[in-house]
């Protein structure tokens, strides 16, 4: 026996909408949680050989309202779920530097207590100017669990980060 079931719009019983079909069949969910947020000035020479926020001043959107900034972007899951999410620094001034390392943290706490295994990126500029660190994951977060990226230069303690640096994510499901 076939079903269909033929709608352009489920709401919950409050009247929110929760999805909506368009003519072509294109499934839109007005009110998943997602975000892109970027610095927007390069930042000055500073030390960053130990763990740091990255910092992030502006939005580009915020579906649901679940990324504060205050001198570094952090993402507070509004429910349990499974998130995606990225992060791209450039970092400059990178010649007295041994490695550049960037990784994504939970509630601000390494994963199993290893950076190493906090979605980490990790690389060896050789004494490079220039480095552009990327990171991303797929993360299971519940309700009130946060991301924060953090950044880690070794042995530089004069590098800057470049305008443009960007976080993002969104729910998967």
């Amino acid at each position: 026996m076939t079903s269909i079931l033929k709608v352009n719009q489920i709401q919950n019983t409050a009247g929110t909408t929760a999805l909506t079909v368009d003519t072509s069949g294109r499934i839109l969910q007005p009110s998943k949680p997602a975000f892109s947020v970027y610095q927007s000035t390069d930042l000055s020479a500073q030390n960053y050989t130990s763990a740091t926020k990255v910092p992030f001043d502006t939005k580009d959107f915020d579906i649901g309202n679940n990324v504060t900034l205050n001198s570094s972007a952090v993402f507070t899951a509004p429910i349990n779920g499974i998130y995606h999410f990225g992060c791209n620094v450039m970092v400059n001034a990178l010649e007295g530097s041994s490695y550049v390392s960037m990784g994504l943290l939970i509630d601000d706490a390494e994963v199993d207590s290893a950076f190493d295994l906090s979605y980490r990126y990790l690389e060896d500029n050789q004494g490079g100017a220039y480095q552009t660190a990327h990171s991303s994951g797929l993360i299971q977060l519940t309700a009130n669990q946060t991301v924060t990226p953090y950044i880690r230069v070794l042995d530089d303690t004069t590098v800057s980060l470049r305008d443009g640096a960007r976080f993002f994510g969104y729910l998967v499901g």
